[in-house]
């Protein structure tokens, strides 16, 4: 399923306001989040604001990703994975990630 799809079908499980379960996979949000991890994304209403972890989708990939906001502007978010070097884009990202959901996200390791 594609990272559009994938994000699509969160979207519609949340609006019904329900939790939405999946495994994390890759290392951008190590050691905070690990490949194979278990993620819960619970919707929110509060502002997204500087720190929060967020669903979205990469507008360069169109993957999901779950990333940190590094800062909160009128232009838009700033968002990097804990473990990547450089932010999602050489510039703000989209105006609102797709999937709002903040620190209602839970997670366990797989371990």
């Amino acid at each position: 399923m594609s990272g559009i799809a994938f994000a699509v079908l969160m979207e519609a499980v949340l609006e019904k306001n329900v939790p939405f379960r999946f495994t994390a996979s890759g290392s951008s949000m190590t050691p905070f989040i690990r490949d194979g991890d278990i993620l819960t994304i619970s919707p929110v209403s509060l502002r997204l604001r500087r720190g929060d972890v967020v669903p979205f989708v990469n507008p360069s990939s169109n993957q999901l990703m779950v990333h940190r906001i590094l800062d909160v502007s009128r232009e838009g978010y700033l968002i990097k994975g804990d473990n990547n070097s450089i932010p999602d884009e050489d510039r703000r990202s989209s105006p609102e990630p797709r999937v709002k959901s903040r620190d209602g996200m839970s997670h366990r390791n797989r371990h």
